[in-house]
């Protein structure tokens, strides 16, 4: 028999910074760039975007403001499935594939 223990403080950080990534992805597309790889691992989390034909570089309080404002309206987390593939998103912006079973956050406002 195998037991697990799982810190769950720690899993409440990861579970809310894997789905902050889903919303920097967004972000990032609200100035020309497209999120193409990411991930969010305990202790890292990156997100490489590819520039636009007319994107522009946002500094990190643009892009903090435009985070804050969709959690201040709430959205809600949505799953839809792409054939055998998880997509994730929240509210009315983009949908993510997200293989990982991660916990998301039942809203946007509930994300660090």
């Amino acid at each position: 028999m195998v037991q697990l223990k799982v810190d769950a403080q720690t899993r409440l950080l990861n579970s809310r910074l894997h789905s902050a990534g889903h919303l920097i992805g967004c972000a990032g597309e609200t100035w020309g760039w497209s999120p193409v790889k990411a991930h969010h691992w305990p202790g890292e989390g990156r997100i490489t975007f590819s520039a636009g034909e007319h994107a522009r570089l946002p500094d990190a309080e643009n892009l903090l403001a435009c985070i804050e404002q969709w959690q201040a309206k709430d959205y809600a987390r949505r799953i839809e499935f792409d054939g055998e593939r998880r997509k994730v998103g929240f509210g009315e912006l983009p949908m993510y594939f997200c293989g990982r079973n991660t916990c998301h956050f039942r809203s946007a406002n509930l994300v660090v």
